[in-house]
């Protein structure tokens, strides 16, 4: 299988919902009282894991040292990859802010000050147009025709990555990782009927199912990544080893998904 667009730009579509999806889903766990760990941990890791996938981008351009004209000039708002490097360079920066008020707060289970709130609601904000933004950039391009109608499932992969971290980290994430690979297994069964009822996308749907991508889609974005950890967390909910295994066979097949979004058909 060859990729129009190379394999910087395949690797940063597939890893920038990592940071994404760690942003909202410790949010959300923080909403029934997450730890101050896990709090911490997830800020700092999707400020590390952002500022690297930027490293990805800025090498895919091929003339880095004009990456800074993508964030200072808004001549160019018409560009997706001028939108996505701005929002990049304003997640790094709120993120930032988080991180300064998480590392001084004291004593460290003291609520964060109002104006941090204020610069959280801003990052989740951001952090679901990124969860997007995929979409958005490889729709302009025949080089990746099934990323067209595919927000939501950009958003899922974004959300079960982020959600499977949780739970690596001993964060209470099992229920809501449950829901998000229900959710997934409905839009990708929503997505493929939408693939067969339109006789120029039934090659698409071919390749992904019965073509050289097959193998991809089945053993690894369905098979590993929905269908085992699903009968691993509702048969053993409690085993430490079993929600490990099931957490890292979730971050496996939400990345096989998103590779697959962005080069079946190129």
């Amino acid at each position: 299988m060859t990729v129009a667009w190379g394999p910087l730009l395949a690797a940063y579509v597939v890893l920038v919902g990592l940071p994404t999806g760690l942003t909202l889903m410790t949010w959300w766990v923080g909403r029934s009282g997450a730890s101050v760990r896990l709090e911490r941990i997830g800020a700092w890791g999707a400020l590390v894991a952002l500022v690297a996938i930027s490293v990805l981008l800025v090498a895919d351009l091929g003339r880095p040292e004009r990456f800074h004209l993508m964030l200072v000039r808004f001549d160019n708002l018409a560009s997706p990859i001028s939108w996505g490097a701005k929002l990049i360079a304003l997640k790094i920066l709120l993120l930032l802010l988080v991180v300064h008020a998480v590392e001084r707060r004291r004593p460290p289970d003291r609520p964060l000050p109002r104006l941090t709130k204020v610069v959280a609601v801003l990052l989740l904000a951001v952090s679901f147009a990124l969860a997007l933004y995929p979409a958005a950039l490889l729709a302009r391009s025949w080089a990746s025709p099934l990323a067209g109608g595919a927000g939501v499932l950009f958003v899922l992969t974004a959300l079960l990555m982020g959600a499977a971290v949780v739970v690596l980290l001993g964060g209470e994430g099992r229920t809501a990782l449950l829901g998000l690979l229900a959710a997934s297994a409905v839009a990708l069964a929503v997505e493929a009927l939408a693939l067969a009822g339109r006789p120029g996308d039934r090659l698409l749907l071919a390749e992904l199912t019965t073509g050289g991508s097959a193998p991809l889609f089945w053993g690894v974005a369905v098979g590993a990544g929905l269908l085992l950890p699903a009968a691993g967390l509702l048969t053993l909910p409690r085993n430490r080893v079993v929600t490990a295994l099931c957490a890292v066979a979730v971050l496996a097949g939400a990345a096989a998904t998103r590779y697959l979004l962005f080069a079946v058909g190129s």
